[in-house]
């Protein structure tokens, strides 16, 4: 087991009791179907969606004694959890999470369960089509294990190839050529929660006044919802952002940890 990360509230429990082709079929058609929509249609086509339904079906398919606690902030109710449903690698997700929930815990300056309180975070196979689903209204975010446990090059190589990423969107967040998808994927998901969370009903209302042209990634440049959550994941990354979008996003921190 490793040790918390000096400085962190991060611990680690002890265990508690689709294809690639497809997934780029769906973010082009939820790109397309956002590009179209109106602000108060908005939320039928984002990845917050159909409440319930994918959490009925994980704890259908993984009851709670099948989910191992591999990352916890906090106690009690409040605490924010990484889980792992079902099998998976969980040295390289349990570092990998950590380091998502350390970079995060920095940006916003105060510990998570404060600013996301119950927050849960599930790595399971089988129950979303892509690589990641937020769930503001569940307060949780589904990630698909397999697709997670590829490092951040494996994943971005599939996307360049599909036409979703440029080269070096993903992979410039990073300098070691092993860390793992999850790490960008967890931070890329908080930053719809966030956006839930601030802006509610007019979610990403701010990005849809900007060129989504001029997003940081080009899965950024399919919706404003998106380019709210890709530009999160630099800001949060250290990396350059226009000063529009870093004074936006910097907004909904400042407000998410007062």
């Amino acid at each position: 087991m490793a040790e918390p990360i000096p400085g962190s509230e991060l611990t680690e429990p002890t265990a508690q009791g689709g294809t690639e082709t497809k997934l780029t079929q769906e973010l082009k058609a939820i790109a397309e179907a956002n590009s179209e929509a109106t602000p108060d249609a908005h939320l039928d086509d984002m990845e917050i969606h159909q409440p319930g339904a994918e959490m009925r079906n994980l704890f259908e398919k993984y009851p709670e004694d099948q989910q191992e606690v591999l990352v916890q902030i906090g106690e009690g109710e409040s605490a924010v959890e990484v889980r792992l449903c079902g099998e998976g690698n969980n040295e390289q997700l349990t570092e990998a999470a950590k380091i998502a929930l350390s970079q995060l815990e920095r940006t916003f300056g105060r510990p998570l369960n404060e600013i996301f309180p119950g927050l849960k975070i599930y790595f399971a196979d089988g129950i979303i089509d892509g690589g990641g689903l937020a769930l503001a209204e569940e307060n949780a975010i589904i990630l698909d294990t397999v697709k997670q446990s590829l490092t951040l090059e494996e994943t971005e190589k599939k996307l360049v190839e599909d036409e979703i990423l440029h080269p070096g969107d993903w992979s410039s967040l990073s300098e070691s050529p092993s860390t793992l998808g999850a790490q960008i994927t967890i931070v890329h998901e908080v930053g719809h929660i966030l956006d839930e969370k601030v802006n509610g009903n007019q979610q990403s209302v701010a990005f849809q006044g900007l060129n989504q042209a001029e997003s940081p990634t080009l899965y950024g440049s399919f919706a404003a919802h998106e380019d709210y959550a890709e530009s999160f994941t630099y800001l949060v990354s250290g990396q350059d952002l226009d000063e529009k979008r870093r004074q936006i996003i910097q907004s909904d921190i400042t407000l998410a940890a007062s």
